[in-house]
């Protein structure tokens, strides 16, 4: 009996490590160089100086939530252009496990082609907070740029990852 209730449990899961997209810092709004507008963005050079090309990332479960200094950058003279390339770092990356258990129980014998399935599902399980990029628009200016204001939203809403831990329970007769 023992054996039967503790016996031919399944367990799956899947946890994903990845970096983050790319951050582009941008000075919206402002035409330093005296040509680029807001049309002509993806060729436009006009953005912010900055003194290295090594940011360091902070830690966004601290006050202001920056994920970068933004003292880093200054705004680059009229009539010349910035030196930050597009992209050249990255936000937060995501970190998530989903973890599935389950017990097919037979219905009128061992090899029974029917059967009960118990499930319980995990997303998210250890409830990891999976930030958005930061805001990277010099012109936002303090508090908003460098700052995360968000997690990330999955597009499907049973899509990865889940902002926050999702448990479920269900139970399926299969015939």
């Amino acid at each position: 009996m023992a054996r039967s209730i503790l016996g031919g449990w399944n367990f799956a899961g899947i946890t994903a490590l990845q970096s983050g997209f790319p951050v582009t810092i941008y000075d919206g709004g402002v035409y330093n160089s005296l040509y680029c507008d807001e049309f002509s963005f993806v060729n436009c050079p006009d953005v912010p100086n900055t003194s290295t090309f090594r940011i360091k990332t902070l830690n966004p479960r601290r006050p202001g939530n920056y994920w970068f200094n933004p003292a880093t950058f200054s705004q680059e003279p009229i009539g010349t252009f910035g030196n930050v390339k597009r992209n050249f770092f990255h936000g937060p990356g995501f970190n998530y496990s989903n973890v599935e258990i389950y017990k097919n129980i037979p219905l009128g014998g061992t090899n029974a082609a029917r059967y009960v399935q118990l499930r319980l599902e995990a997303y998210n399980v250890f409830n990891h907070a999976n930030f958005a990029n930061p805001n990277g628009n010099y012109g936002a200016g303090a508090p908003a740029f460098g700052a995360i204001s968000s997690v990330d939203q999955p597009v499907n809403p049973s899509g990865d990852p889940q902002p926050a831990r999702a448990i479920q329970l269900a139970g399926k007769v299969y015939f």
